[in-house]
């Protein structure tokens, strides 16, 4: 994902994950708090990000995908941020429509028009 994120046209790329706020408010002002902020995030948001990915893998692969949406709703309701919902709404649709391009797959079709990113990954 790291080699789509940067190459394929899914929007990762732009996306700070909140670091350049983080340095706009003077919470990371070194490499320490750089290394600090991202374990935050792998810990916090990653962790449900891949729970996330993870869940809707497993219910692809059985073919299940009638709880897409119970997803969707469930990751909803773990990101409190109206904006950072846009952003893993962006980012998925984005994603999205990039793999849909490279590699066809009804799973796509049934994500909706903005899925969260980490249904997509």
């Amino acid at each position: 994902m790291l080699l789509a994120d940067g190459r394929l046209p899914a929007g990762g790329y732009a996306h700070s994950g909140g670091l350049e706020p983080a340095v706009t408010a003077g919470r990371v002002h070194d490499i320490a708090d750089v290394e600090a902020f991202l374990v935050g995030r792998a810990e916090t948001a990653g962790l449900i990000a891949a729970a996330f990915a993870a869940a809707a893998c497993a219910q692809a692969s059985r073919e299940d995908l009638g709880t897409l949406d119970d997803l969707d709703a469930e990751l909803d309701a773990r990101i409190p941020s109206p904006e950072l919902r846009k952003v893993s709404r962006d980012l998925g649709r984005q994603l999205r429509r990039a793999m849909s391009a490279v590699r066809p797959h009804p799973y796509y079709d049934r994500l909706g028009r903005a899925p969260h990113q980490p249904l997509v990954m």
